[in-house]
Order: structure tokens, then C-alpha cells, then sequence
């Protein structure tokens, strides 16, 4: 495999839970509720809530420390020794 768990790990964390924890906080959806992702055609995340209502989730650089390569390439390169 090309890509590991760690990668894919992140992936799913920035396209999917991020979202969702964003769209809990400012009361777009609430616990419970069903939320439909779907891929926007702009890139980003599509959300839908459970009353039809939709927003895109736009991915950022630099939202996690996932994205420090300088110290994030280290760290991995360690891990694998």
C-alpha cells in the first residue's frame, strides 16, 4: 500500500469528523440527528442536516498539527525505525 493508517487516519479526521464537530458546535445539527457528507463540487466537504439545510465545508491548510511538515516528517521517520 502506498498510504498508511496514519495518513488515511488523518484523512478521515480532516474530511469527516472535523466537519461534523464543526457543524455540533454552531448548532447545524444536533446529537442524534442524521448528517448527510457528500463531496462538494468546489472540493470541500457538502453537508446536509436532517431539515434539508446545506453547507460546504472548505478544507484549510494548517488546521491541525498534522499539517507542521517540519516537525511532522520527523516524527513519522522515527516511527518507522
Amino acid at each position: 500500500p502506498q498510504y498508511g493508517a496514519r495518513p488515511l487516519r488523518r484523512a478521515v479526521q480532516r474530511l469527516c469528523e472535523d466537519p461534523i464537530a464543526e457543524a455540533m458546535l454552531d448548532g447545524f445539527t444536533s446529537a442524534g440527528e442524521m448528517l448527510e457528507l457528500d463531496y462538494s463540487s468546489s472540493g470541500g466537504v457538502l453537508l446536509r442536516n436532517a431539515q434539508g439545510e446545506e453547507r460546504v465545508h472548505e478544507y484549510q491548510e494548517g488546521q491541525g498539527i498534522e499539517d507542521d511538515d517540519s516537525k511532522g516528517s520527523a516524527l513519522d521517520a522515527e516511527a518507522l525505525r
